[in-house]
């Protein structure tokens, strides 16, 4: 079973956009700007090692969840979770595919309202920054689309032997939105179906 199909992802991913929701809330007001602080490597080793020593001393911060304001830590670790598992049992579709979407701009006509529709592409998607099939999470338009969109991923795997070789991209062989080629390739690169 691949992990887009899988709904543990789904409810992990939420559950992380809500502890960025409510972290820091009152410091940094403003949600989109919080999102992308908190969305980035150097938070994610943060928040692992922060529930690393909740788990191993979980008196230490019953108190304040930083220096800032008096606000518990476990307070709004249950909060969030709570609020993700609300989200998660309203959707219709609990898979990771259902609400994560690999989304591939074709610039400039990405800028274009009337463009972007013919030239933009977007597949549900597997993995996330923890996983070799690397597909990180954004959480910007999530509120607004119900969508957990990834813009970078690994998109392009090859295999060389001497002078043969076998390669898989996400996309297709052609940049013309007219071409039988322009996104051909994504169903077997999914599959790990190499040519």
């Amino acid at each position: 079973i691949r992990d887009r199909d899988r709904e543990e992802p789904t409810l992990f991913s939420i559950f992380k956009f809500e502890i960025y929701k409510n972290l820091f809330e009152q410091q940094i007001p403003d949600m989109q700007i919080r999102l992308r602080i908190l969305n980035n490597m150097m938070a994610e080793n943060f928040y692992l090692f922060f529930f690393k020593e909740l788990a191993s001393n979980p008196n230490k911060y019953t108190n304040d969840c930083s220096s800032y304001h008096n606000v518990n830590c476990v307070d709004i670790i249950i909060k969030s979770m709570n609020d993700a598992i609300a989200k998660f049992e309203s959707l219709e579709d609990k898979s990771w595919g259902a609400i994560h979407a690999q989304y591939y701009a074709h610039i400039p006509f990405s800028m274009s309202n009337v463009l972007r529709p013919f030239f933009d592409w977007s597949t549900p998607a597997s993995g996330s920054k923890n996983t070799i099939n690397v597909a990180p999470q954004g959480y910007n338009f999530y509120e607004q689309t119900g969508w957990i969109d990834s813009r970078h991923s690994a998109n392009y795997k090859l295999i060389s032997e001497g002078d043969k070789g076998w390669y898989s991209i996400d996309t297709g062989n052609s940049g013309s939105v007219f071409s039988d080629h322009y996104f051909d390739l994504n169903e077997n690169h999914l599959n790990q179906k190499l040519i």
